[in-house]
């Protein structure tokens, strides 16, 4: 099918746009990879939970020091949504949404390799900063690209997406554990999450384009019709 057409002379005429037009293949495109951040932040705040026991018996934790490893991520996330929101204004939605990804592979690769329990728990914040960072901008991408029809449906999604990772986290845990991962069952499914967060980082290297509300703000009215186009693409 042809393309549409439109004329925008001023940048409201952007945001007007958006509100009101039908939703494309690329914006679901674009909605799923960014809500699929949010099943990776699920994911890796619970799946240590579910492998405590093989944690615990590796490192020798005292119930202290286990309560300060699962607790770090949250910790950490305190500090990275204050900052992910300043500099998401500051350098746009789609920079500091690749940012935050990359730092949580960093972290997860980290954290599952880690030899001793001091660096897990560095491994952990810096992965708790990431989720932090990368979750109250994934829900403002997700109402900037939305219509005005569907914007509370597209980010109220996030719920649906978290129970499913973790349910999700459960089952993965029960099939390594099946597969005789035994006393490395944490280690493996804390690296699992650094594969999905990388075939996630892929996808936004290639989908994801800036946000047409931020680009109106910051960009020229040129650069800004630009990002819009991207996400105009394939209408259903």
């Amino acid at each position: 099918m042809a393309s549409e057409t439109i004329t925008i002379h001023t940048k409201q005429d952007i945001i007007d746009y958006v509100n009101e037009r039908k939703t494309t293949k690329r914006t679901s495109l674009l909605l799923i990879i960014v809500l699929g951040t949010i099943f990776l932040d699920a994911y890796d705040l619970t799946i240590l939970g579910t492998a405590t026991d093989q944690l615990t018996q590796e490192f020798k934790l005292s119930p202290t020091y286990l309560s300060f490893i699962m607790t770090a991520m949250p910790f950490g996330a305190l500090f990275g949504a204050a900052i992910g929101g300043f500099y998401a204004d500051k350098l746009g939605r789609k920079l500091i949404l690749s940012v935050s990804l990359i730092s949580l592979i960093i972290g997860a690769i980290g954290a599952a390799l880690s030899p001793a329990p001091a660096i897990l728990l560095c491994f952990r914040l810096l992965m708790g900063f990431a989720i932090g960072m990368d979750s109250p901008v994934a829900f403002t991408f997700i109402a900037e690209i939305s219509n005005k029809k569907d914007k509370g449906r597209n980010v109220n999604y996030w719920q649906v997406v978290w129970y499913i990772a973790v349910v999700s986290s459960a089952l993965i845990v029960i099939l390594l554990y099946s597969l005789g991962t035994g006393a490395w069952l944490w280690r493996y499914s804390v690296a699992l999450g650094a594969v999905f967060a990388t075939i996630i980082l892929v996808l936004r290297l290639f989908y994801l384009s800036e946000s047409p509300s931020w680009s109106m703000k910051n960009k020229t009215l040129t650069e800004a019709s630009k990002e819009l186009q991207h996400q105009c693409e394939y209408r259903t």
